[in-house]
C-alpha cells in the first residue's frame, strides 16, 4: 500500500465519525459580534431612591433610624451605608432626638443655646483611612435657627481639623457655607443664609478631575470655585458637629442634623441631583424645578449572549450607566447618547433626541409653578405670534396670545 494510500486509510475513521455523528474537523472558534444599543426614553414622577443607591458611600446617617423617645440622649446614631459606620456620642452632654424636628419628621439636636454652653457632638473611627480621590461628596439636612447673630459662626458640620492633612464643612457667620481643604490650602466662603429656622439642605463637593470644589444651599449653586486643591488622603478620626481642636476657636454645631450621606469619591452632576431630589423630596424643601426623564436601555443585547456595560450622556455630559438611568433636566433640547460595551471590549452607540417641557400647563418659566411670573411672561406676549411655531404663550394653539390663553393659565394657577 503505497504512502497516500495509508493516509487515506488512517483519515477515513475520522471522515466517517464527522459525516454520521457531526464532528467538525474545522474550528469552532467564531468571531465575537458587536453588540447592539437600543434607547429609549419617558418622563416619570416615581423616582425612588436614596444615598445607598450610589457606589462609595461611607456614612449614611437617618434620625429615622434612632431607637429613642423625643427628647432622649442619641447615644449611637446607627450608619445605614452598610459599612456599619456607626457615630458615638463624645460630648459630655449627648446630642438628643427631635421626634418631629425636621418638618415633621426626625432630627437630632446638636448645640441649642447661642453661647455654646452646650456642645454636642458625636465621633467615629473609620476602618480604613478616609481616600475620597477627586471628591468627596457630603450632604446634610440642618436646622439652623435664625438667632444666630452675623458674626457668630454656625458650627463645623464633619470634620478632622486637629488631624493632618485635614478638611472640614462647615456652615459659618452670617450662615454661609464654608469648605476648608488641607490645612487651609482652600478656604473659601458662599453667600446665601442657612439660618432659616427650618429644614435646609446643604451640600459640598469636590471634583478634582474638573477643577471644581463647590456648595449647594436647597440645590442652588452658593461656593463655585475652580482650584480643588491638593488631592489627598486622610485619617480614620472623624467628628459630626464639631472639630477636633483642643484650642483656638471653639466652634460645636448650632442646630440640628436630620440626615447626613458621605461619599468617598467625586459624584457625577446627574449624581448630586438624584440625591438632593431624594432628600429635598423627602423633607419637604424646594429646589430648583427638574423634570425627571427616564433613560431606558433595557432593549440593547449582545448576538453572543455577552453581558454588557452601559454608560449614558446627555448633551456630551456623562450622567450614569445603568441600563435605566434617570436624569434630572431643566427645560430645553437634548440629545442623550448610549454606549454598550461587551466582554470583547466591543462598543457600538444610539441616540435619541428629545425636548423637556414644563410638566404644567402655563408654567410659561418652567420653574414647576404657574403664578406671576408666567402670568407677566404671557402679558408681556400680547397679541398675534410673530411665530406661531414658537409662541409658548399661546396656550390654545390658535396663533394668538389673549383671552383664551389668560384663562387656561389662570386655571392651573398655583402662586
Amino acid at each position: 500500500m503505497n504512502r497516500d494510500a495509508n493516509v487515506l486509510r488512517r483519515l477515513m475513521p475520522l471522515w466517517i465519525l464527522a459525516t454520521c455523528c457531526g464532528l467538525a474537523l474545522h474550528s469552532t472558534a467564531h468571531a465575537d459580534q458587536t453588540p447592539v444599543a437600543v434607547c429609549d426614553w419617558a418622563f416619570t414622577d416615581d423616582l425612588d431612591i436614596t444615598p445607598a443607591d450610589l457606589s462609595s458611600l461611607l456614612v449614611w446617617l437617618d434620625a429615622s433610624t434612632i431607637e429613642a423617645a423625643d427628647g432622649e440622649d442619641v447615644n449611637v446614631w446607627p450608619d445605614q451605608s452598610g459599612n456599619e459606620n456607626d457615630l458615638t456620642a463624645a460630648s459630655a452632654q449627648p446630642p438628643f432626638l427631635k421626634a418631629t424636628g425636621a418638618n415633621g419628621l426626625p432630627s437630632v439636636g446638636f448645640g441649642q443655646e447661642l453661647d455654646r454652653s452646650d456642645p454636642r457632638f458625636m465621633d467615629v473611627v473609620l476602618p480604613e483611612p478616609h481616600q475620597p480621590g477627586d471628591g468627596p461628596a457630603v450632604f446634610a439636612i440642618l436646622t439652623i435657627p435664625e438667632a444666630i447673630p452675623n458674626t457668630m459662626r454656625v458650627g463645623v458640620v464633619w470634620g478632622n481639623y486637629q488631624s493632618s492633612p485635614n478638611y472640614n464643612v462647615e456652615v459659618h457667620t452670617n450662615g454661609r457655607t464654608r469648605w476648608y481643604w488641607n490645612n487651609g490650602q482652600r478656604n473659601l466662603f458662599g453667600s446665601a443664609d442657612a439660618r432659616q429656622d427650618a429644614p435646609v439642605l446643604v451640600s459640598w463637593h469636590r471634583n478634582a478631575a474638573q477643577s471644581r470644589i463647590e456648595t449647594y444651599l436647597n440645590g442652588t449653586p452658593d461656593i463655585q470655585n475652580t482650584n480643588p486643591g491638593t488631592t489627598l488622603a486622610f485619617g480614620q478620626s472623624w467628628r459630626l458637629g464639631f472639630d477636633f481642636r483642643t484650642g483656638g476657636f471653639f466652634v460645636p454645631l448650632i442646630g440640628d442634623i436630620a440626615e447626613f450621606a458621605l461619599y468617598d469619591r467625586a459624584l457625577l452632576d446627574n449624581e448630586r441631583l438624584l440625591i438632593e431630589h431624594s432628600l429635598a423630596t423627602k423633607y419637604g424643601i424646594e429646589t430648583p424645578y427638574r423634570r425627571i426623564v427616564m433613560l431606558d436601555g433595557s432593549g440593547s443585547f449582545d448576538p453572543d449572549g455577552d453581558s454588557l456595560s452601559y454608560e449614558w450622556t446627555v448633551n456630551g455630559e456623562l450622567v450614569g450607566t445603568d441600563e435605566m438611568t434617570p436624569a434630572l433636566l431643566t427645560c430645553g433640547e437634548f440629545e442623550a447618547t448610549l454606549t454598550v460595551t461587551n466582554e470583547a471590549a466591543q462598543s457600538d452607540q444610539c441616540s435619541v433626541s428629545f425636548e423637556v417641557t414644563p410638566g404644567v400647563t402655563g408654567d410659561l418659566n418652567c420653574d414647576g409653578k404657574v403664578g406671576g411670573a408666567d402670568l407677566g411672561i404671557l402679558l408681556s406676549a400680547w397679541g398675534p405670534c410673530a411665530d406661531p411655531d414658537n409662541c409658548p404663550a399661546d396656550l390654545t394653539g390658535d396663533g394668538v396670545v389673549g383671552g383664551a390663553d389668560l384663562g387656561v393659565l389662570l386655571s392651573n394657577w398655583t402662586g
